[in-house]
């Protein structure tokens, strides 16, 4: 069902062509049925705010963690930094892959 093509960040409409060609390079069109995946400037400002709900429920419990463990505040702002650094490219394009699918969902019902 969707839940697998959103893993892959496949499209939703055909469910096979890939929405990213890099990590942070998102093809225009799916490269399978045509769907345009850019659409208008500021389109993906929902997908900013789902990103940033990612990053929360990922770095928050790990700082809240290392703050009740006796953990020194620039330990927790440098973990807190790398983890930012190493799940960024998922948290954006995951997010731009759940905005894409909610979209495609509500308007696009089948």
């Amino acid at each position: 069902m969707y839940y697998i093509a959103m893993l892959k960040r496949a499209c939703p409409k055909c469910q096979k062509g890939r929405m990213f060609s890099g990590w942070f390079k998102m093809n225009s069109t799916c490269p399978v049925c045509g769907m345009e995946f850019e659409r208008e400037a500021g389109y993906y400002t929902g997908a900013m705010f789902i990103s940033w709900f990612f990053q929360i429920f990922i770095v928050g419990p790990v700082s809240l963690a290392m703050m009740f463990t006796g953990f020194l505040f620039w330990q927790i702002i440098l973990v807190s930094a790398a983890l930012l650094v190493i799940f960024t490219p998922l948290f954006f394009q995951y997010s731009r892959v759940l905005w894409l699918y909610l979209d495609y969902t509500i308007f696009h019902p089948e």
